[in-house]
């Protein structure tokens, strides 16, 4: 068939994605994206400080929290303590930081032309396509550990009865941040569970605090986890090859062994807590076809760390909505004529009883 003949000429692998090349995502990005992701990794000029609005931020403590095989690294959270100078009291103001991809690939460009093509980046259980070129996604677009990285920092406040966001408190503002801490999901529950996430590094402890009380207020709000009474698994399958501990980038050969396949099963539910059920792994000898598998036990139950970074990401995301109402409200009663363009998406309330079978 032609599937075999493409393969006989050497167009495409026995283990050809074609489910993929159906959907028309670019999968390579041509010698004029590569050569001028190659120019903006070393541009120099950046407009936020030029105009002295990129505020330095490499004093506080920045944790990003991803999987072990994360290679792009988009995002990291903070706290700010500090003292009211008016009461007196202790106040916290949480910072998340988005890696600044508009530094790299500004309006016009090349780059952001290419990603525009692609619109979002594709996981795959052996590779990943991304919207930017690796070594732009992978380099200097991402949240680096120790290295100083441009970001988007939004802060905020929460009232501290209510769980409330305090819209007076939310700042946004371009930024460069150092990371302090590299973490995985798994060393963050293990930080928690041992103490160390409520003593030497607190700041984790206050952020499971906080992401606790904002999914309780979310709920109370009748957001999908208060409608949701099963719970609803997620798997994410990864390759894994003979002598290699974690996942890697690059296309199955007819000729590989022994290749992993590991599947990871979170489910979440309505107390907006993640429980692992079990991952199952099979080791498959593409050769022969021989597939041996096993069962892994002993998994956490819950992961305070997901409801960590779920939460942090949501309230980012409510914080800046509210902070475009306000722009464009002031700048209305000021009759400029400005407002501030955010993206968003909304779906009518489910009706459950009329699917019984979802």
């Amino acid at each position: 068939g032609a599937f075999e003949l493409l393969v006989a000429l050497g167009v495409w692998n026995v283990h050809e994605d074609v489910v993929l090349l159906r959907s028309g995502f670019p999968t390579r990005f041509s010698e004029v994206d590569d050569l001028a992701a190659t120019e903006a990794m070393t541009s120099t000029y950046d407009p936020d400080t030029l105009l002295k609005i990129r505020k330095d931020f490499r004093m506080m403590k920045v944790y990003t929290i991803d999987s072990s095989s994360t290679s792009e690294i988009d995002d990291g959270i903070s706290i700010q303590a500090f003292t009211d100078p008016t009461t007196g009291d202790l106040r916290k103001r949480y910072w998340i930081h988005i890696a600044d991809a508009d530094r790299w690939a500004p309006r016009n460009s090349r780059i952001l032309e290419a990603a525009k093509q692609r619109s979002t980046s594709i996981y795959l259980p052996n590779r990943s396509y991304s919207m930017f070129p690796s070594k732009l996604a992978s380099g200097v677009m991402s949240l680096k550990h120790t290295v100083d990285t441009c970001a988007l920092s939004l802060g905020v406040e929460v009232d501290p009865v209510d769980g409330s966001i305090v819209e007076e408190s939310i700042v946004v503002t371009p930024s460069l941040v150092r990371v302090s801490y590299r973490l995985t999901y798994d060393q963050v529950d293990e930080m928690l569970e041992e103490g160390v996430g409520y003593n030497e590094e607190w700041e984790l402890g206050s952020m499971v605090s906080i992401a606790t009380k904002r999914r309780k207020v979310r709920i109370e709000k009748s957001s999908l986890d208060r409608l949701l009474s099963v719970k609803i698994p997620q798997v994410t399958p990864r390759v894994v090859f003979k002598d290699e501990s974690e996942s890697v980038s690059r296309e199955l050969d007819e000729n590989d062994e022994n290749v992993a396949i590991s599947l990871n099963i979170e489910v979440s539910n309505n107390g907006g807590r993640n429980s692992t059920s079990g991952a199952e792994e099979a080791t498959a000898t593409i050769g022969n076809g021989a597939i041996s598998s096993k069962i892994q036990e002993g998994i956490p139950d819950v992961s305070p760390a997901n409801l960590l970074v779920t939460e942090m990401m949501i309230m980012a995301n409510e914080a800046l909505g509210r902070w475009g109402v306000q722009r464009s409200t002031e700048s209305k009663e000021e009759k400029e004529g400005g407002f501030i363009d955010l993206p968003y998406r909304s779906q009518a309330a489910p009706l459950f009883s009329e699917r019984p079978t979802e």
